[in-house]
């Protein structure tokens, strides 16, 4: 379940390149009437774009949502519009909504982690920058290096935070060279040092459960669910964890919380759990989108 990103450092916060749209003109008055009045308004409101009036753009677009909230691609251009202005407390409203419908976008989870760390919403951008940093594709090399940059940020004038990034690479480190019991006690030192450190506390959570000691690996999910309950890789593996421990009616609520994860594959895995668990058909909705 561990993932180990190979990162490079990235300084600036900019929204990825849309792509212009291609629009027909239409000149005459009767093909105008007849199309949608809010065909028309995209169309307006795209122009608008090109031009890069954006304020007016973002006019248009706020107006479509007014009368359609739910509607994707007015959700996403008011959102690159919004993060353009710099408005990114209003962009990354609009761009979690749009990404919630299309999860599998990752420009779209991009520029909303590029608005949460401009909103320094440190955890919540790295949150999405590590989904696309672990799919291969145009955005991974990208996402790994904003990934990477988040967390300078997070320590940059902190020394504590400084040493804690250290501890971490530390036992990284010694993982990917196969050193567990090393990787075990730089994680454990970490905890000690502060219970509050959620990403220690999760790696010794995924080395109790891979060396089988189940009940302290529940007890390192448990707290880091208290500290993140957002996390939703730790609810499915704490899940694994129950079922393991035979708490079926723990590990239940474990897989039921992490589906409401972003990722379809922490969704699907938990559904998966959900069923091999015995969990009534009726109780593991399709999807939780």
């Amino acid at each position: 379940m561990r993932q180990l990103y190979i990162v490079v450092m990235m300084s600036a916060v900019v929204l990825l390149p849309v792509k212009a749209r291609s629009l027909t003109a239409d000149a005459s008055g009767a093909g105008a009437a007849a199309r949608s009045p809010q065909k028309a308004a995209f169309e307006r409101g795209y122009r608008l774009k090109e031009r890069k009036q954006d304020a007016q753009a973002l006019a248009v677009f706020n107006a479509i949502l007014q009368k359609d909230p739910g509607n994707h691609a007015a959700l996403t251009e008011a959102g690159y519009l919004h993060a353009n202005l710099k408005h990114y407390a209003s962009a990354a409203k609009l761009l979690s909504a749009a990404s919630v419908q299309d999860p599998e976008n990752m420009r779209l989870r991009m520029d909303l982690g590029y608005a949460r760390q401009a909103l320094k919403q440190y955890e919540e951008a790295n949150e999405q920058f590590l989904i696309v940093g672990s799919k291969p594709g145009e955005f991974q090399i990208t996402a790994q290096a904003a990934a990477a940059e988040v967390e300078r940020l997070r320590s940059a004038g902190n020394p504590a935070e400084a040493e804690r990034r250290r501890g971490l690479e530390r036992g990284y480190a010694a993982l990917n060279r196969g050193e567990k019991e090393a990787a075990r006690e730089t994680f454990a030192a970490l905890v000690a040092r502060d219970p509050s450190d959620e990403a220690a506390r999760k790696q010794l959570g995924f080395i109790h459960f891979d060396e089988g000691k189940l009940a302290e690996a529940a007890e390192d999910f448990e707290a880091v669910r208290a500290l993140k309950p957002n996390d939703h890789l730790v609810a499915l593996q704490l899940g694994y964890t129950y079922d393991r421990l035979k708490k079926k009616e723990q590990a239940r609520a474990a897989f039921t919380d992490a589906l409401g994860s972003a990722d379809p594959r922490i969704q699907d895995a938990a559904r998966t759990a959900l069923r091999a668990s015995g969990a009534p058909e009726t109780s593991v909705p399709a999807t939780s989108l």
